[in-house]
């Protein structure tokens, strides 16, 4: 996150404190150069709350803001591998979901299905890679895994440090159980209807959108399914693999 943005987060918090220095800035300014008013009791008044104020906010900024400022920054790289598998994390399961689960209505389809198996690839910031995942595996253990990666973060000592935006995203996916998608490696195909699994995705998709200008550098993932005669090469390519290793 970069310092302008550090900036606004910071007035936005203090909204209020910033409104009332300017005030009383005018009200110094308005001394200056119409000092014939201080012979207004009720102006010497405001004027003298204001130097205090004033002297109040550049203590508070010297004492408060710029340390937390530095805080900040440090538990933002320090933490920033752990941010960092939180968000890929979520991103790949965007990713994977967008192509693997279709809807109707509420009725769920799973493509390409060869047994338990979903053979697919995906570009992670330009690089290629093929693979395969067991669908069951994936989808019953993806909510275990993400509070494991919410705990790594609450247990760093940096974590309450963090920017307070980032803090209260991570509390609400946390709070989130996912247990639709969890279903699916338990349920499905006896079960196809997976009422509201939808609106865990979207969701998933709006949290991911709020850590991503936490993430310092490049993520994008970009994932297509197999087709037929590109799964059969790419398992022969295993067994031939797997052979060399038995070997």
């Amino acid at each position: 996150m970069n310092k302008n943005n550090n900036l606004l987060l910071e007035l936005k918090n203090n909204l209020v404190i910033w409104i009332i220095g300017i005030i009383a800035i005018f009200i110094i300014v308005l001394f200056i150069f119409y000092n014939k008013v201080i012979n207004n009791n009720f102006f010497s008044s405001i004027l003298n709350l204001s130097f205090s104020y004033l002297a109040a906010v550049m203590f508070y900024i010297g004492q408060i803001v710029v340390p937390n400022n530095k805080k900040r920054k440090k538990a933002l790289l320090m933490l920033q591998p752990d941010i960092y598998n939180l968000y890929d994390h979520i991103s790949f399961f965007i990713a994977f979901s967008n192509e693997v689960l279709k809807f109707n209505q509420d009725e769920l389809i799973i493509n390409r299905l060869d047994g338990d198996f979903i053979y697919y690839k995906y570009t992670l910031n330009d690089t290629n890679f093929t693979a395969y995942k067991n669908f069951r595996d994936y989808f019953y253990n993806f909510n275990k895994i993400l509070k494991n990666y919410i705990n790594n973060l609450q247990n760093r000592d940096y974590y309450k440090y963090l920017p307070d935006e980032l803090i209260d995203i991570i509390a609400k996916i946390d709070m989130e159980k996912f247990l639709l998608i969890s279903a699916i490696g338990s349920e499905y195909p006896i079960c196809k209807r997976f009422s509201g699994l939808e609106k865990n995705i979207e969701n998933l998709k709006e949290y991911q959108k709020k850590i991503k200008p936490f993430i310092n550098k490049k993520h994008e993932y970009s994932l297509r399914l197999l087709n037929d005669n590109e799964k059969e090469k790419y398992k022969n390519n295993l067994k031939l693999f797997h052979n060399i290793l038995k070997k």
